[in-house]
Parts: C-alpha cells; structure tokens; sequence
C-alpha cells in the first residue's frame, strides 16, 4: 500500500484539476498523505527544480493528470535526475499518445494508468460480439483504443435508449435524454455502466500497466 503521493497537474484543465482533486481526497480519506500539488500554467518550466522538490519528500508515486507534452517534459528531467518513482497517469492518455507522431509511442512505458478499458482483461458477452464483429474488420484487440471502445458503448447506448423512446411526437428528445441518465447497469464492452441524473456514467476502472504502446491489465476496481 501507498502511504505518500505528489501530485502534479494542469489548472486550466478542468478534467485534469477534477481528477486531481478528487485523487487527493480520497487519498486522504485513506489516511494517505499527499505530499505536493504542483500546478502547471506552461510548458515552460524548471522541471528539474519542481522534481527535485518533490524527491526531497520521497513520494512513493508520482501522480500526474497531464497532457502529453508535459509527460515528455517531466520525463525527460526524471531520467536526467536518474530518479525512476512509480507513476500514474490519466484516463485516455494512451490513446493520445498513439495518434501523435512529435513523441515516441514507448514514452509511457511502465507507467500506471486508470481507465475503463485494458484489452487482456474480459469481455462481456457484448463485448465478445463487438470483437467478433471487429476480428471480421481485421481489427486485433491490441488494436483498439479507449476512445473506440467508448464510441462503441455509447452507440450502443443510444440504440438501447431509442428503441425505449419509439414516440412521434416533440417530446421524443427529451425521453431519450431522460432514458439515458435513468439507465442503470448498461452491459458495456468489459462492464455494467450506470447513470445519475446529472448524466455522469458510473463503472468499475481499471489500473493498467503501459507496454510496448499496449495497456497490460493489473486490477478492476468496483
């Protein structure tokens, strides 16, 4: 079990900045203790120093709701401090980094990342049928993103909610919205997924390993 944690991340980022936040509270709530929150307003900084300030401490994992350059920058300075922490990235950034081409595909490599989708983990019975249906494509496992993933849960999704809506009327709209954020336990590609009103969708993550460019599953979090 982890007992310190520095975090780093982007303010301007409202995604990045929820996810940081939310990390740091429950982290507590654990009885861990975060050691650091740095914010990040540019590329531009003295990584070497910020990294330095952070080792001092002696955090066991570097958690890090950031994009894509920021990575490089603060990897580069960790190789060049010839400090190795375990880290932890943000939901889809593998994804990213597979559509770029200003950094290498290894950049993450045995880095910890929390997201809903890991290709050596189980499919459900929908998600056995989608990848029967992408294997006639000639579409690997390895060779399918996050984002497609979700593509396809939310097409899915919305076929599901239409069909519960067949009205002819004005009123149509608003019953699928309706019938969206009632929809509990949805069968997605590796697990249920539910919604609250507010439309937030709520399921299990995982926490995956980055290899090679490929997400190795470690844990499914409930």
């Amino acid at each position: 079990l982890l007992d310190k944690v520095a975090i780093v991340t982007q303010p301007e980022n409202v995604h990045f900045s929820y996810l940081a936040k939310k990390f740091a509270q429950q982290f507590k709530e654990v009885d861990g203790e975060i050691t650091d929150t740095i914010y990040l307003t540019t590329t531009k900084q003295d990584y070497i120093k910020i990294l330095e300030t952070l080792k001092s401490k002696d955090p066991e994992l570097l958690y890090l709701p950031l994009d894509i350059d920021y990575l490089f920058n603060i990897k580069t300075a960790l190789s060049k401090l010839n400090w190795y922490p375990a880290i932890m990235l943000s939901d889809g950034i593998l994804a990213n980094v597979k559509v770029q081409t200003e950094y290498p595909l290894n950049l993450l490599d045995g880095m910890l990342e929390i997201d809903a989708y890991s290709y050596n983990m189980d499919f459900t019975d929908f998600g056995e049928q989608l990848l029967k249906q992408v294997s006639l494509m000639g579409i690997g496992t390895q060779d399918i993103s996050l984002y497609s993933v979700l593509g396809m849960e939310g097409y899915a999704l919305l076929i599901h909610t239409m069909n519960q809506c067949l009205i002819s009327n004005n009123s149509r709209q608003a019953c699928i919205n309706n019938a969206i954020r009632s929809t509990q336990r949805f069968e997605g590609v590796k697990g249920l997924i539910s919604f609250d009103a507010t439309g937030k969708a709520h399921r299990s993550l995982t926490i995956n390993q980055i290899n090679n460019g490929q997400l190795d599953f470690i844990v499914q979090v409930y």
